[in-house]
C-alpha cells in the first residue's frame, strides 16, 4: 500500500519507477519526503525494489516527523579499545551493519546505515564557506581511509585545503536529522561530529599527473580518536580471513551523497543531502579495460572494476567512498575497494567504474597506520 493514499502500487526496480525518480531529484530534498520516499522502499521487503503508483502520482508524498514518539537508543557504543585505540578495530567492532532484520530497498539508505562513511570537508581563500569534495570510511578511531587524488593534486585547486573529516552525517542539509519509522516512531541520528585532519599521507607511489591514477589511495590521521556511536562505526577491513567479496559477477554496494566531479548522478543530479546507496556487480578486469582503451587508459594490478550497466554507477558515490562487500560468513562488511575513476558520464552502459583495491595495499595500511 501506498502511504497516503487508499490504492495498491506495484513493486518495480527503482530506475522504473519515475515519480520516485522525481521525487528524489526535489531540492531542497526535506525530511518529510525523505520519510515517504524511504516508506515506499521498505513496503517491497526487497532491496532492488520501491512501491510504485500506477495512477502516475501520488497524492500526497509527505510524512512528518512526530518527534513526540522518538526511538530510543544508548548513545555510546560500549566496544573495547585494543592498544590504546591507534591499532586496528577487532572483528567485534568493525563492520556492524543496520541492526534487526528490516530491509531498506531503493537508492536512500537507512539512518544508521553504513555507519563509517565520512565527508571531507575543505576551505579554500576563495570561499567563505567549507566545501565537501571527496568520501571517505572510518578503518578505526583515528583513521579514515580514502582515494590520494582526494587529498593531492587538482583538488587541492578547486576545494581547498583538506581541514576536517564529518562522520555520523545523513542529511547534509538539517541539523538534526531523523527518519519516521513504519511503527510510527521517529529515529533520529546523533549530530554529525567534525574532527580536524591531524596528517594526511598519499600513497607514495601515485602520482597525481597520471591520468591511470595507480596507488590511488590515501590514509588521513585525525586530530583526535572519534568515538564509537550507533552511528560512527568502522568497516573492516579484509583481514583474519574476511574474504573481500571482489569475483565476478558478485554485487558490492557502494554509498555516499555523489558529490563528485568525477561521477554524474543517474537520477539526474549532481548530488544528494542525503545518504545513498548503490549495488554494482565486479566486472572482469579484461572487459574493463577494453571499456577504457578508447580512452587510452591502462589499469593495473591494484585496479579492480564494478558496475557498468546503464544507469547505475558509482553515482551516488563519493570519490574515496568505500566499495563494500557484506561477507555473509561473519555477517560483517568488509572495505574491498575505494571509488577512484570513472569516465565523467555516470552510468554509461558497458563502462565500469574502477577502484583501487583495498587487499593490494593492506601492507602499506598497516604498517601506515603503526608510523604515523
Amino acid at each position: 500500500k501506498i502511504p497516503n493514499q487508499n490504492d495498491t502500487g506495484i513493486c518495480l526496480p527503482t530506475n522504473d519507477c519515475h515519480m520516485y525518480k522525481e521525487l528524489l531529484r526535489e531540492r531542497p530534498l526535506l525530511s518529510d519526503r525523505i520519510n515517504f520516499l524511504i516508506q515506499l522502499q521498505q513496503v517491497c521487503n526487497d532491496e532492488k525494489l520501491v512501491c510504485c503508483t500506477k495512477s502516475g502520482k501520488f497524492e500526497n508524498p509527505a510524512i512528518e516527523n512526530d518527534l513526540g514518539t522518538k526511538k530510543v537508543r544508548a548513545h555510546a557504543v560500549d566496544f573495547e579499545t585494543r592498544f590504546g585505540g591507534d591499532e586496528l578495530p577487532t572483528l567485534r567492532e568493525c563492520g556492524n551493519g543496520v541492526l534487526g532484520d528490516r530491509i531498506v530497498g531503493g537508492t536512500i539508505a537507512g539512518i544508521d546505515e553504513y555507519p563509517w562513511t565520512a565527508l571531507l570537508i575543505y576551505e579554500s581563500s576563495t570561499s567563505t564557506k567549507p566545501q565537501y569534495g571527496c568520501g571517505g570510511a572510518l578503518i578505526s578511531r583515528n583513521f579514515v581511509l580514502t582515494a590520494a587524488h582526494c587529498v593531492t593534486g587538482q583538488i587541492t585547486e578547486t576545494k581547498g585545503k583538506l581541514m576536517r573529516v564529518r562522520l555520523g552525517e545523513y542529511n547534509t542539509e538539517t541539523t538534526e536529522d531523523c527518519i519516521k519509522e513504519v511503527d510510527g516512531q521517529s529515529d533520529c541520528a546523533d549530530d554529525a561530529v567534525d574532527i580536524d585532519v591531524m596528517k594526511i599521507v598519499p600513497h607514495s607511489e601515485y602520482n597525481a599527473e597520471i591520468r591511470n591514477k595507480y596507488h590511488d589511495i590515501a590514509l588521513i590521521k585525525l586530530a583526535k580518536p572519534a568515538n564509537y556511536t550507533f552511528f560512527i562505526q568502522p568497516i573492516c577491513l579484509p583481514l583474519e580471513n574476511l574474504d573481500n567479496g571482489i569475483k565476478n559477477g558478485r554485487s558490492l554496494t557502494v554509498a555516499g551523497w555523489g558529490r563528485t566531479d568525477e561521477f554524474r548522478d543517474s537520477l539526474g543530479f549532481q548530488s544528494s543531502p542525503v545518504k545513498l546507496k548503490v549495488n554494482l556487480p565486479i566486472i572482469d578486469i579484461s572487459t574493463c579495460a577494453r571499456a577504457y582503451q578508447a580512452s587510452r587508459l591502462m589499469l593495473g594490478p591494484g585496479q579492480v572494476c564494478a558496475g557498468g550497466r546503464k544507469n547505475e554507477d558509482t553515482c551516488p558515490g563519493d570519490s574515496g567512498s568505500p566499495l563494500m562487500y557484506l561477507n555473509p560468513k561473519e555477517s560483517k562488511w568488509v572495505c574491498s575497494g575505494v571509488v577512484s575513476l570513472g569516465l565523467p558520464e555516470c552510468g554509461t552502459d558497458g563502462v565500469p567504474g574502477v577502484y583501487t583495491r583495498v587487499d593490494t595495499y593492506l601492507n602499506w595500511i598497516i604498517s601506515t597506520i603503526e608510523s604515523t
